[in-house]
């Protein structure tokens, strides 16, 4: 009985992150699994789950990674957390708002947890080409640019774009045009 009252404590936690946003599975995996922890330490727990004695510690660890997985499962039977669906999400908020290149973006689902092979499949479907986002870019930023020196112009264009993870071969050709 006592486990079913952590898993409900869990699963609400679970719901109410997903309330505010979409996570990945590595996301919602850290999130949950911390949260047991908090839990655990805070004295949530009976007897019967405490991890007091030194010998305790692999149930409790069993007891963390099954309630984890039994959460993630559902979560994801439910598609509450879905990591195409959060690629997706995170590479159109970033093309628009951010205006981000694929480099920089694969770092970032990378450290989220995301697969490259999921990226590669969402990439395929969403992806602006770095000459079109790199000309986005400078357009957003040509009045400021446009008061440079040349030689000046030209280093500022390239530290921004490299910023936001555009190919060098792109930045390249634009310099050239520049």
């Amino acid at each position: 009985m006592e486990h079913e009252l952590i898993f409900q404590r869990l699963w609400n936690y679970a719901l109410r992150l997903l309330g505010r946003r979409d996570y990945s599975e590595t996301e919602m995996r850290k999130k949950i699994e911390r949260k047991f922890s908090l839990l655990q330490k805070a004295g949530a727990f009976n007897e019967s789950v405490d991890a007091s004695t030194p010998g305790d510690e692999p149930d409790v660890m069993l007891l963390r990674a099954s309630l984890t997985q039994r959460i993630l499962t559902r979560l994801k039977e439910l598609n509450l957390v879905n990591d195409e669906k959060f690629a997706r999400n995170f590479l159109i908020t970033r093309l628009e708002l951010n205006q981000k290149g694929e480099y920089l973006l694969r770092m970032e689902l990378k450290k989220n947890g995301i697969p490259r092979e999921v990226f590669d499949a969402v990439w395929q479907k969403v992806a602006v080409p770095d000459e079109e986002l790199a000309q986005r870019i400078l357009k957003g930023k040509s009045r400021i640019l446009g008061r440079l020196k040349p030689e000046k112009r030209k280093q500022k264009i390239m530290q921004l774009l490299a910023s936001r993870g555009i190919k060098p071969s792109v930045i390249f050709e634009l310099l050239e045009k520049v």
